[in-house]
């Protein structure tokens, strides 16, 4: 990542919001970045690496504050209610600034209006899981699973809107199953749950679920993305 851009990306949109006024004493204080999510899940993970790595690069302090909730709407909707002065960021994504939007009529925040984009930090896939002791070792056999245990099978999603319930909802259209859906507060959350077996399947990002599955404390089945990706000796959905 080129954090010299990241850099400028950030003082650009900074200073757009306050053209003249505030331009000579931007970062003159401690600098909030806010995960809408909960600890140790993949938003809250690459939010510390950015903010470890603006500390250095700024040479100021970037903290980050964990606000999770309602899918990411609760912290995002926090920082549109801040001052656009530059001081306080988020860590925005897919569900938070596109899907979330779109499926509530008023999430609190309106994603064009209320922020200023400062960069795009990265492109991101997800893995269908099961804890490991679950008898099924592809999609195939995890749907066949469902549809002989109907309703018993519990999803591990994180918020109403997010992509890991929308995921779980088009698994649902197009294959008929149907399962227990339970909402936890973020995806670390999700993951323990999944592998303390309090629930058997979860669709997750792959930063937080890989070390999962290299350890065997999950089994991946499959991953999300449109084509196979390197790295991982697993199918796409489309293909399983």
């Amino acid at each position: 990542m080129n954090w010299k851009l990241l850099r400028g990306a950030l003082l650009i949109a900074a200073l757009a919001l306050h053209p003249s006024a505030h331009a000579q004493t931007y970062l003159a204080r401690v600098v909030k970045m806010i995960v809408p999510a909960g600890a140790a899940g993949p938003t809250d993970l690459l939010g510390r690496m950015i903010a470890n790595e603006l500390s250095s690069t700024l040479g100021q302090t970037v903290i980050i504050e964990n606000h999770p909730g309602a899918g990411g709407a609760i912290g995002t909707r926090d920082v549109a209610k801040t001052p656009p002065d530059g001081h306080t960021l988020l860590v925005g994504n897919t569900a938070t600034l596109a899907t979330i939007p779109a499926v509530l009529k008023n999430p609190g925040y309106a994603p064009l209006k209320d922020f200023a984009g400062a960069a795009k930090i990265m492109d991101s896939f997800q893995l269908l899981l099961v804890r490991p002791d679950l008898p099924v070792k592809s999609v195939r056999e995890l749907i066949a699973y469902a549809k002989a245990h109907p309703g018993k099978l519990i999803y591990a999603a994180v918020g109403v809107g997010n992509i890991t319930h929308l995921s779980a909802e088009l698994l649902k259209k197009k294959t008929g199953i149907h399962f227990v859906e339970l909402q936890y507060k973020g995806g670390g959350e999700a993951m323990n749950a999944l592998m303390a077996g309090q629930a058997d399947f979860g669709i997750d990002n792959v930063a937080i679920t890989r070390p999962l599955v290299t350890s065997g404390k999950l089994r991946a089945l499959a991953v999300t993305s449109a084509k196979r990706r390197p790295g991982f000796d697993l199918p796409t959905m489309i293909m399983s």
